[in-house]
């Protein structure tokens, strides 16, 4: 999905984030308010950022995620597993998925900085109510990213679809974040396409004590 990175936390999204100037038609903000540079083994790419950001914008739940940010972003390709956000806004994408499926990605990952970023769970309270609160960021941005896909007419998965794709499309439309949820807790662990998120959050809430300062 583009060009751009930089570097705090690294903030992992289920299945299947931006600072800078704000998005135009055919891409993502430029200019000394992007964030940082890619990282190691990430490079930027300013004629697939575009085509990517011009699919996404090409959809209207794609443009009303873009209109809905007010950062810009940077885009970084590469290797990775699962196409991540940064804390400061960088997207991080795997260089080998096609434009369709990086477009898909790049709308859960942006609607993840405009909602706030569910790693971080933030907010004081126990741990599971906020645990709570970060799975239903997850499924709200995961069912984004997989109605973008059929929108976008991605072409299959090599390997076929993973399971929680199924999961998706087996749902009434108003059941289907839900029917994330469900799918979510339970595979703690992870599964196919999706990292390990209850798993995750739990720990790192866990590790800032019970409580945290809003």
């Amino acid at each position: 999905m583009g060009s751009r990175c930089a570097g705090k936390g690294v903030v992992r999204a289920a299945v299947m984030g931006i600072l800078g100037a704000a998005l135009t038609a055919g891409g993502a903000g430029c200019g000394a308010d992007r964030p940082g540079r890619c990282p190691a083994l990430f490079h930027e790419d300013a004629r697939r950022e575009e085509a990517v950001m011009a699919r996404l914008r090409g959809t209207a739940e794609g443009a009303r995620v873009l209109d809905a940010w007010k950062g810009g972003t940077r885009v970084c390709f590469g290797e990775v597993k699962v196409s991540v956000v940064t804390e400061e806004g960088v997207l991080l994408m795997d260089a080998s998925a096609d434009d369709a499926r990086q477009a898909a990605r790049a709308g859960h990952l942006i609607l993840h900085l405009t909602d706030g970023l569910p790693a971080l769970v933030r907010g004081g309270g126990e741990c599971e109510r906020r645990v709570d609160s970060a799975l239903a960021l997850e499924a709200r941005a995961l069912s984004l990213e997989l109605s973008l896909l059929e929108e976008l007419k991605a072409p299959p998965r090599p390997g076929g679809a993973w399971e929680i794709e199924e999961v998706y499309r087996a749902a009434a439309p108003a059941k289907r974040e839900e029917a994330l949820i469900g799918y979510l807790r339970s595979h703690p662990e992870g599964a196919p396409g999706v990292d390990g998120l209850v798993a995750g959050y739990t720990r790192r809430c866990e590790s800032q004590g019970k409580t945290v300062p809003r």
